[in-house]
């Protein structure tokens, strides 16, 4: 049985039908009881955050900046947040406007490198390091991370509550991800969402539509680690195995991991088995972020 549809974030190539969610679940048990922290937290604009740390009083755990699908909010990832938080993280979980509903380029991804910002601010505040922030997306989301992943302090900081520190993360994860177009743009990519999302056609407006997509990126920034994780019957598979090779390639530390469908797979729920390595996906990026 499919997913409700509300639980299957579009990329923005959902407008060619592409779209990938499921999921057989298995129950697990947490191994640090979590706490919200604090909640509606201002990062930029009136955009708001959530945060989410384990109960014990640690100090020094990595950061963790999870970012929901386009057509969503931060409700949608709270459980894997959870599960990131019992690991021993500091997660935050901020609306950052995704792909939809109105959002454009480049304010939306400007809000993602806030939140960066933002966490390392107040990392201590909540028992994280400033030095090891994660920035972690489903689907769209996905997208978002991977070009402040490797663009982030080019990003004004005006509209940020916290401007000064970097907004480029120490890692990167993408959750069932789609990771933008090759250049030139590919005819199919250029839709009537994609060109209100852009302010314009790959002719009017060249510059954005370069600086959109991680692949443009691939050669012309310093390398972070990234990792990829996509289901095996994810019609986004292709696209997330395209951009690893690319960054493999060009000497990014990259992992791809491709999950075996067990019945309905969903990453974002760390009661399946598949959301299980979506965890394990991130904690890989934590241990390559930072001392």
């Amino acid at each position: 049985m499919k997913r409700p549809r509300w639980v299957c974030a579009l990329v923005i190539l959902a407008l060619a039908g592409i779209t990938g969610c499921g999921g057989a679940r298995v129950e697990a048990v947490s191994p640090e009881p979590v706490t919200l922290v604090a909640a509606n937290l201002p990062y930029s604009g009136d955009r708001y955050l959530d945060v989410r740390a384990p109960e014990s009083d640690q100090g020094g755990l990595p950061v963790v900046v999870l970012l929901h699908g386009c057509c969503g909010d931060r409700a949608d990832v709270v459980r894997l947040a959870d599960r990131v938080a019992a690991e021993g993280a500091v997660v935050m979980t901020p609306d950052w406007g995704g792909t939809s509903n109105g959002a454009t380029y480049p304010d939306v991804f400007e809000a993602v490198a806030c939140a960066v910002r933002y966490a390392r601010q107040n990392a201590t505040a909540y028992g994280g390091h400033p030095d090891r922030v994660v920035l972690a997306g489903w689907s769209d989301g996905a997208l978002a991370a991977a070009v402040v992943g490797m663009t982030g302090d080019l990003f004004p900081p005006d509209s940020c509550t916290e401007p000064g520190p970097p907004g480029r993360p120490d890692a990167v994860v993408g959750l069932a991800g789609y990771y933008g177009w090759t250049l030139p743009v590919p005819d199919q990519v250029v839709t009537e969402r994609t060109v209100r999302f852009m302010g314009g056609t790959p002719d009017d407006r060249p510059s954005q539509w370069e600086r959109a997509t991680p692949h443009y990126w691939i050669d012309r920034s310093n390398s972070i680690p990234i990792s990829l994780i996509v289901s095996a019957d994810d019609e986004l598979r292709a696209d997330a195995e395209a951009f690893h090779r690319r960054l493999d390639r060009a000497g990014w530390p990259v992992r791809l991991d491709v999950v075996p469908v067990d019945g309905e797979p969903t990453l974002i729920s760390p009661r399946s088995s598949e959301g299980l390595r979506a965890v394990d996906a991130i904690n890989w990026a934590i241990g390559q972020a930072g001392p």
